[in-house]
């Protein structure tokens, strides 16, 4: 584990909150010296505790879904389940992969834009490895969260108020260009502005548009920054939640959101209701934060089931789904 300080995480709750800012805004916010924010990034960034920047993107505005496969495997070697989650690595579809001790051996977690497209991804993944699938179960999200920063009680800074249909991208050419910005920005949400426009050829001042209409129309919701939990000590629990009356489940959630360790809550369709992303760093802290969500909702919790992710595969940066060509 490599020991951060007060200036690391200062910097780093900033990324958290706006990965796109520049280095000289967060340096006016922290009252930390601009050379040295742009240092301790860098550094950062080689130790490799950032791993990359990218979009949290709101999939339904663009006419994409986000589904959720926990697979049991059988009969499978070390080699082959490598082999396995190459595999999925190479399909476009795929945004993120997961392996983890517990109930499931890999979380996968994939977008498609209609019925059609999940069954052609699950079709080829079973025509290609069926007999090293134990079990498969499968969840939908129908509302994705909203991000915020690791470890902070809220998510700071202006929400989007405006909504706005899928119907709204219904021109071809600003569909197109939007989905190449999104890639653009999902590879790296630091990139200048001056880059996406020499790579699209489009002038500056337009791609400074068409990025601002992507954050006002939603589409686009944060620029976060993904770290190397491990190397700053930190444990990611993936955990799922049934409850017995589901009209419970707004004000579960809102208690669940002030839960400082909590990163994520995807309200789902499947087997359970809810599944959760929590991180903390050390097992006990997150038994206890689990005993608190068992009295807290004794007699509402029918059901519950969680991981602990021992390796992360493929993070969203690497995502091809905004691309155009096919898997590879």
């Amino acid at each position: 584990m490599m020991n951060l300080d007060s200036i690391d995480y200062k910097i780093l709750y900033e990324l958290f909150l706006n990965s796109r800012q520049s280095s000289n805004a967060i340096s006016k916010k922290t009252a930390i010296n601009h050379s040295v924010v742009k240092y301790r990034i860098t550094k950062l960034e080689k130790t490799g505790i950032i791993k990359n920047y990218c979009i949290a993107p709101d999939f339904q505005k663009i006419g994409y879904h986000l589904y959720i496969f926990y697979i049991n495997l059988q009969y499978a070697s070390p080699e082959k389940e490598i082999e396995i989650i190459s595999y999925l690595q190479k399909k476009k579809n795929t945004w993120r992969i997961e392996t983890s001790q517990g109930k499931y051996n890999i979380i996968l977690t994939i977008v498609v834009q209609n019925t059609e497209e999940l069954l052609v991804f699950y079709k080829d993944m079973q025509n290609t490895y069926s007999n090293y699938f134990k079990k498969i179960s499968l969840s939908q999200s129908y509302e994705l969260p909203e991000p915020k920063p690791m470890q902070q009680k809220k998510t700071i800074g202006k929400q989007p108020t405006k909504t706005t249909p899928p119907t709204e991208l219904k021109d071809y050419e600003k569909k197109t260009l939007y989905k190449k910005i999104l890639s653009l920005l999902n590879k790296n949400a630091r990139i200048p502005t001056i880059n996406i426009a020499q790579q699209l050829d489009i002038s500056a001042p337009t791609a400074i548009t068409y990025i601002k209409n992507l954050q006002e129309e939603g589409i686009i919701k944060k620029y976060s920054v993904i770290l190397d939990e491990e190397k700053i000590g930190l444990k990611r629990f993936f955990i799922r939640f049934t409850f017995a009356d589901y009209k419970k489940i707004d004000p579960i959630v809102q208690y669940l959101s002030t839960n400082s360790y909590i990163e994520e809550i995807y309200r789902v369709i499947g087997e359970y209701h809810l599944e959760v992303i929590l991180h903390t760093h050390t097992l006990e802290h997150f038994h206890a934060i689990m005993q608190d969500i068992r009295n807290r909702y004794s007699n509402d919790l029918k059901d519950y089931d969680y991981c602990i992710i021992n390796k992360i595969y493929m993070i969203p940066s690497e995502s091809r789904i905004f691309d155009d060509e096919d898997d590879g």
